[in-house]
């Protein structure tokens, strides 16, 4: 792996209305405050080359510290981790030529300085891209990413769980293969010491979008795939494990038509066996975007719905 980024110059908030200031992912931090990943571009330059806006707030919403980090050509940021170093981890992907992306790393200080930027490339997919998705701990040390590697038509996928120590050092990579398009929105410790992941991909009987989870063990070796075909179309963006050993992933559930829309709930047994799916229906369009079981039992959600004007 080899460097791909620098620091650029503190980004200042209060900036003009033209400016590109784009969200895409964000956690809680130990001093209880929060940490928000995202795009940004000036227009300046190049309209087309976004450079990486991360932004620390206090608990109380206080911004303390904003910066940017430019790359040399395009860059995709998709999560971000706070270490047990007190560090944070940005995954995503980069292009030095705009057209060839390999996965990428930052490991940004809790100040906010760069301490260091890695690539990843697949040594038996040379010309693939690769991209990496979900962040999580490690369940013994490190952390772990899911990702993908994929060919330049996007019908070759292969989704990929990688470990890697705070450093950055590489300590293993499992592939699972797919047939067309796969995303990874949600990547979980389980308490056994494995990893549950969900996702998606398009591999249902009728073309479009199934929603899927899958269990790994500690050394990322797959244990069992559980995959919904709903209705026409069905999404996962998050998955939770249950205080017995069940799991529940959320997301959203449609027809071909695209004309309904529900927020849909499964859940599975210890040993990914569907128990039940449930849909949350409002008749305003909802999808399901992220679900947690609290201390107490309950279950937190978030969600969005479509309102008519």
């Amino acid at each position: 792996a080899s460097d791909s980024c620098r620091q650029g110059p503190d980004y200042i908030l209060e900036t003009s209305g033209l400016n590109k200031m784009e969200h895409r992912s964000s956690c809680l931090t130990s001093d209880g405050g929060y940490i928000v990943v995202g795009l940004t571009n000036d227009f300046s330059s190049d309209p087309y080359k976004d450079d990486i806006l991360v932004t620390k707030f206090t608990n109380t919403g206080n911004v303390e510290w904003s910066k940017v980090y430019a790359v040399e050509s395009k860059i995709f940021c998709s999560s971000i981790l706070e270490l047990t170093t007190g560090d944070y981890i940005v995954s995503g992907r980069h292009s030095l030529d705009g057209y060839d992306y390999n996965a990428c790393l930052l490991n940004i200080s809790s100040s906010g300085e760069l301490n260091w930027s890695k690539k990843f490339t697949d040594p038996d997919h040379s010309y693939y891209d690769e991209e990496f998705d979900f962040l999580s701990l490690g369940t013994d040390s490190g952390f772990v990413v899911m990702g993908k590697i994929m060919d330049p038509a996007y019908i070759d996928v292969k989704l990929i769980i990688t470990k890697f120590e705070n450093n950055g050092t590489l300590t293993w990579c499992r592939k699972k293969n797919f047939t067309a398009y796969s995303h990874c929105d949600s990547l979980i410790p389980c308490s056994d010491g494995g990893y549950m992941a969900g996702y998606s991909y398009l591999g249902a009987p009728s073309g479009y979008k199934s929603s899927c989870m899958s269990k790994y063990n500690q050394t990322g070796e797959i244990e069992y795939t559980n995959s919904s075909y709903r209705y026409d179309d069905d999404i996962c963006h998050s998955v939770t494990e249950l205080a017995d050993g069940s799991f529940l992933r959320f997301g959203m559930t449609r027809t071909s038509s695209f004309q309904i829309r529900d927020a849909l709930v499964i859940k599975t047994d210890v040993q990914g066996n569907l128990v039940w799916a449930k849909t949350i229906d409002t008749g305003e369009g909802e999808e399901g975007r992220y679900i947690k079981e609290t201390p107490d039992g309950d279950l937190l959600i978030t969600a969005y719905r479509r309102v008519s004007d």
